[in-house]
């Protein structure tokens, strides 16, 4: 799948200004297609607004999705990620 500039920039809120050939668009490329390879999730199809962006790829970037009911469905139904539960912080 291939997640252009365009559809990214669409995402932004307002107060967020990239440049279509930033390093930050790129990680929210990178992250994007790596949620379609490795977990086959659309993840853009997913996000209402993109809120806040980190200036390196391990900051990732916070959004809000267009139905969190259904992103939680959608992240619990790949079986390959678990709720975030700060009661048990080694996961067991």
């Amino acid at each position: 799948m291939i997640f252009t500039t365009a559809m990214i920039q669409a995402k932004l809120c307002k107060s967020i200004s990239l440049k279509d050939d930033s390093t930050e668009v790129k990680f929210i490329q990178i992250i994007a297609k790596r949620f379609a390879n490795r977990h086959t999730i659309d993840l853009l199809s997913h996000i209402h607004l993109i809120t806040q962006v980190g200036h390196t790829i391990t900051e990732g970037f916070h959004f809000r999705p267009m139905s969190g009911t259904l992103w939680v469905e959608k992240l619990q139904s790949s079986k390959k990620f678990d709720p975030d539960d700060r009661d048990n912080i080694f996961g067991v």
